[in-house]
């Protein structure tokens, strides 16, 4: 994401929440966009679940489901990242056997 002003969103969250949150779905739409097809699909029903979830109730409500969406996302992160880097591990360590 390019051109990122921390202080607009500042500004805009606290002036006009719908008019942020307009923008800040707007964003995640464009991000998604530009990363591979295999990670939309999964991303935009994680998006979808969390705008039913969020349907409805208020403003703060919605902040703290939609930060238990991001520590729940950035726990199935961590989890790959570690998947990752045990592979990476067996991947040396098969490769130093074979020389």
């Amino acid at each position: 994401m390019q051109g990122y002003d921390v202080e607009h969103w500042v500004t805009l969250h606290r002036d006009d929440p719908d008019a942020f949150d307009a923008a800040r779905q707007t964003v995640i739409a464009l991000e998604l966009a530009r990363v591979r097809p295999e990670f939309t699909g999964p991303a935009r029903r994680l998006l979808e679940r969390l705008r039913a979830d969020a349907e409805g109730v208020g403003h703060e409500q919605r902040l703290r489901r939609s930060a238990l969406y991001m520590i729940a996302a950035l726990a199935q992160m961590a989890r790959a990242l570690e998947e990752l880097g045990e592979a990476g591990e067996n991947n040396d360590s098969i490769s130093r056997r074979r020389r």
